[in-house]
């Protein structure tokens, strides 16, 4: 099997889903043997060899990919399509490809155009539900009003791609039980998979080790990895540190982001927050072990953090909001600290969320699970394995297959 994945910032390191999308083609070709061409947007550093169609970034953009992905979140529009769409058409041969594989919201509409004129079957990774909107709190409410109505413009052109693909994969029930609601009018006959992005391998194999923390004649090593951004709750973070009444240090390992100047002069003034240089992903096994709180305060309804499952992965304690798909990670789990959002407000919220960091720090230093413990983190384990999108690719190839032996009767 030959594919084309469109992943528009798939060579920049700026969150999970281009992590999955790498993970990702990594599967596709190592255990099932595809080989996988990439399209995305230029401007990131080379991740791995293959074939990579590079499209250029729209002029005004150039100095800061950053800010070009925060325009294509909020206002992707036709015209955004039509130069992708016609990008991809000089750049790839649609007679090379069985299948196209889109593991971007944003870039579904150009995915489906291309797989739609070539006639080739199109599947779909949803790191986030149908209809795409900007969660409350993120922007002031005004423009956020102005955002979602720019947005809607393109919802029905969403619905009918998703409903036209030939594979859907949710990342999480949440995203699976929000884009049904959505899109329940098209009809029955849309089926929409769940296989949780997988976490990576050497994160597994750096896992299995015995679990470790420091003395507790030490402050307490709160640890936020994440884009320096409102959606994912770092200045509420912040907000809450001076509520908190235990002795704490807190580790920063956060992308540029809007809010980034704030936060670095919060550290210029507070010796306890310190931020730490990037590190490659295959370093974070280490950065995780050696805190033992670590903090996703995220407002956005997040489909599937992965900081979240990395997380309960090497057994930490996690202080967390009840946003999204973030529950379903910490099902069952017994060092999770959930802050409601609920009706709060936004002070109410800060003071919750310095309550549930009090709460994890005084449980101490993590401890290997007991026996009860270890089953249900052996099925957390293989939910977030990646047998279960090993599983959902194959059956794909199969139904790809069989479609094809059909039209050749």
């Amino acid at each position: 099997m030959k594919a084309l994945l469109v992943s528009y910032f798939y060579e920049h390191d700026f969150g999970g889903a281009e992590l999955v999308a790498r993970a990702t083609k990594k599967l596709l070709e190592e255990r099932m043997g595809w080989s996988v061409e990439v399209a995305c947007f230029n401007g990131g550093t080379s991740k791995q060899l293959g074939a990579i169609h590079r499209l250029p970034i729209p002029f005004g953009f150039h100095s800061s990919p950053q800010w070009f992905k925060r325009f294509v979140l909020f206002l992707n529009n036709p015209l955004l399509d039509r130069i992708a769409v016609r990008q991809l058409r000089k750049k790839c041969d649609p007679a090379k490809f069985d299948c196209v594989h889109c593991q971007d919201l944003n870039s579904l509409l150009v995915a489906d155009a291309f797989a739609s004129e070539c006639r080739l079957p199109l599947i779909l990774t949803l790191h986030e539900p149908v209809p795409k909107r900007i969660s409350p709190g993120v922007l002031p409410p005004f423009i956020a009003r102005c955002v979602n109505a720019f947005m809607s413009l393109r919802d029905e052109r969403i619905r009918q791609a998703v409903s036209r693909c030939h594979t859907v994969i949710c990342v999480s029930e949440f995203v699976r039980k929000r884009t049904l609601d959505e899109l329940k009018h098209l009809g029955a006959g849309l089926e929409l998979v769940i296989a949780h992005p997988p976490v990576e391998d050497y994160l597994f194999a750096a896992a299995s080790q015995p679990i470790t923390g420091r003395t507790a004649s030490f402050p307490a090593r709160l640890l936020y990895i994440g884009r320096m951004t409102a959606e994912k709750g770092l200045d509420l973070l912040i907000e809450a540190l001076p509520l908190v009444k235990s002795s704490f240090e807190l580790s920063i390992l956060g992308f540029g982001g809007p809010i980034e100047g704030r936060i670095r002069a919060m550290a210029n003034k507070d010796a306890r927050i310190k931020i730490l240089q990037a590190v490659p992903h295959t370093e974070v096994a280490e950065l995780i072990q050696s805190h033992e709180v670590v903090c996703c305060p995220s407002v956005v309804e997040e489909a599937c953090p992965k900081t979240v499952a990395e997380a309960r992965l090497f057994g930490r304690h996690i202080v967390a909001t009840d946003r999204g798909g973030i529950p379903e990670i910490l099902e069952n789990y017994p060092r999770a600290y959930i802050v409601e959002f609920g009706s709060k407000t936004r002070g109410e919220c800060v003071a919750a969320l310095a309550e549930k960091i009090d709460r994890a720090i005084a449980a101490g230093m993590p401890q290997p699970f007991a026996a009860a413990e270890l089953k249900v983190e052996d099925q957390f384990k293989s939910r977030f394995g990646a047998e279960p999108l090993y599983d959902v690719f194959r059956l794909a190839q199969w139904r790809i297959k069989e479609r094809r032996r059909g039209m050749s009767r």
